[in-house]
């Protein structure tokens, strides 16, 4: 969990508390503490000026790989947050092939992706060549 103040300016009620965002992370709530322990309510009567923190959990995003028969390496995740990043890839394996990278499409277009470093889901497409 992660917290960040909000100092209030014509905040008078619940609706009235600004918009949060965190990169990363999904707003699950208020608080009138900075650990995130005592929720703010929405029949709260709150008053101008007062500090409220906004809660924020981290969100987890998936990794697809496509290996084309090939092998994944164990260390490669199959998810991550945002506190994960960057993530160098590993190479995958195939016998008798040799890797040529990871591709953010089936066509292979573009250049190979050596690490995660962006906040969402990822797809992932080896290729490899015969030796």
């Amino acid at each position: 969990m992660k917290t960040d103040a909000i100092v209030g300016s014509n905040i008078m009620d619940y609706a009235s508390i600004p918009v949060a965002v965190q990169t990363g992370y999904t707003l699950t709530g208020w608080a009138y503490d900075s650990a995130g322990t005592l929720p703010v309510g929405a029949l709260d009567n709150i008053t101008d000026g007062l500090t409220v923190y906004a809660v924020f959990a981290l969100v987890t995003y998936t990794v697809t790989y496509t290996l084309n028969s090939g092998t994944n390496d164990v260390a490669n995740p199959a998810t991550f947050d945002v506190t994960d990043l960057p993530i160098t890839l590993e190479d995958a394996t195939y016998a008798d092939h040799t890797f040529d990278g990871w591709f953010a499409n089936a066509e292979f277009t573009g250049d190979a992706v050596t690490a995660i470093s962006v906040v969402g889901n990822v797809a992932l497409f080896a290729k490899f060549t015969d030796i």
